[in-house]
């Protein structure tokens, strides 16, 4: 099991055992039946007499819904993030070889012609002010 996932379970554990301990410490409280009253200057809107814990749980239940439901948004467009730069990189790669082959290309036709090999300047690693080497840069 990966270690996100036993901090998870834990996390779940003590959070579920602590609302145990809240719940049977305090049961008179959440046992006490209310309604809720929603005033909207247009329409009132009033509920039959629950108990507290009702409406924690629905509470609970509703916002674990809404976050749920932002994380599935959020995973979507990872995902759609992820595919368009594995295509980025798939069509850099294709780029990449066709430019090698060229290279290589290039480097057999000098061999073939009796030619040595000329000598290419190499990026210094640390360096991001060099300019890349090209056909014109060459002459």
């Amino acid at each position: 099991m990966k270690k996100s996932k036993k901090g998870k379970i834990i996390f779940w554990v003590v959070f579920i055992i602590i609302a145990f301990i809240l719940f049977f410490q305090n049961r008179a409280f959440f046992m006490q039946k209310d309604q809720l009253n929603i005033d909207l200057y247009v329409y009132d809107y009033s509920t039959s007499s629950y108990p507290l814990v009702i409406f924690v749980v629905a509470s609970f239940l509703v916002g674990f819904l809404i976050a749920f439901l932002f994380g599935l948004i959020e995973k979507h467009r990872a995902k759609k993030t992820i595919k368009e730069l594995n295509a980025k990189l798939e069509q850099r790669d294709d780029l990449l070889d066709s430019l090698r082959n060229e290279v290589d290309t290039w480097r057999k036709k000098e061999r073939g012609s009796g030619q040595s090999e000329p000598e290419v300047p190499r990026e210094k690693e640390n360096d991001s002010t060099a300019e890349p080497v090209t056909e014109k840069s060459k002459s």
